[in-house]
């Protein structure tokens, strides 16, 4: 049980570094921005519609992101688990599932 506290604590921290890193890029974003959006202001472009265009395009990068991270992390953990199956074969040659499935028809 505590090992899955200790998860949890480590997962919550992972995400709040992941949010505050996200908000401190888009005020980063913003502000080296400042000169772009004045300009859309100076020719007509409401405050409105000024955030709408960053939410949108903030949408489109956080959905890249997501897409990209899942495909990522799939692949990872495809690699971890051949990484492990090979060091486990090595030290059971026999798979473990054929030997329970032939203990349990013994019997």
């Amino acid at each position: 049980m505590q090992l899955t506290n200790l998860f949890t604590v480590l997962s919550t921290i992972t995400i709040i570094a992941g949010v505050v890193l996200i908000i401190n890029m888009f005020i980063m974003l913003a502000e080296e921005r400042k000169s772009e959006m004045g300009m859309a202001r100076a020719v007509g472009m409401k405050r409105s519609q000024l955030t709408k265009l960053f939410l949108f395009e903030g949408t489109l990068y956080a959905a890249g992101a997501s897409l990209v991270g899942i495909f990522v992390g799939i692949g990872i953990a495809y690699g971890i688990l051949y990484a492990f199956g090979s060091i486990i074969s090595g030290f059971f040659p026999v798979s473990l599932a054929s030997g329970a499935s032939s203990a349990a028809s013994s019997q």
